[in-house]
């Protein structure tokens, strides 16, 4: 038994995908692991043509199988790193945001799963420019990712209900609860204030 595996979508021919050789199992199951290029990675509508071949090599009248996959939402995390008013207490802060960053690659995060923004010098591939506008953006984007969950790790200095990220620039608490209920999804917000 044999099958060719194909987005429902897909304007390319069945013969452009990898043919799939299923193994036989316990009575007349046939099965495949396949992690190949067609894999079911996206959720959507998918297209298995199957052939069964006997032992003079006929081949079968195609079955055609729709499956529905459902992949599920990711988790994802923000570390924000403000500006601190010395350069030890900065590097503290700095200190603290990597091991957070590494605890949750620990965890199994991704960089595509972490957006990490900063102003040093020295920060993770993923490192975006720490401004109002850019983390502004990245909580209104959020929501289309494919999140399920994001945690929040804010350290830095900060004023009653205000975290600040740099010179004259603040979040207040009440922008950032505009921010996250503009997404579905769950939140856990540590706030590390100096």
């Amino acid at each position: 038994v044999f099958g060719v595996m194909l987005p429902l979508n897909s304007q390319k021919q069945a013969t452009d995908y990898p043919i799939i050789e299923f193994k036989p199992g316990p009575g007349t199951v046939y099965k495949r692991k396949y992690t190949g290029a067609c894999a079911l990675k996206h959720s959507g509508e998918y297209r298995i043509v199957m052939y069964a071949r006997d032992t003079v090599f006929a081949i079968s009248e195609p079955h055609i199988l729709t499956v529905s996959v459902s992949i599920p939402r990711k988790k994802k995390a923000v570390i924000i790193v403000g500006n601190a008013a010395t350069d030890n207490i900065q590097s503290c802060y700095k200190q603290n945001a990597d091991f957070v960053y590494d605890a949750l690659t620990y965890q199994g995060y991704s960089d595509d799963d972490i957006a990490f923004f900063d102003n040093s010098d020295i920060a993770p591939d993923n490192d975006q420019q720490l401004t109002y506008d850019n983390i502004h953006h990245y909580f209104k984007t959020i929501n289309t990712d494919s999140a399920k969950e994001i945690i929040i790790y804010l350290i830095g200095e900060g004023d009653y209900q205000s975290f600040h990220l740099g010179k004259n620039l603040v979040i207040k608490a009440i922008e950032l609860n505009q921010w996250i209920n503009l997404s579905s999804i769950d939140v856990t917000l540590i706030y590390d204030a100096g």
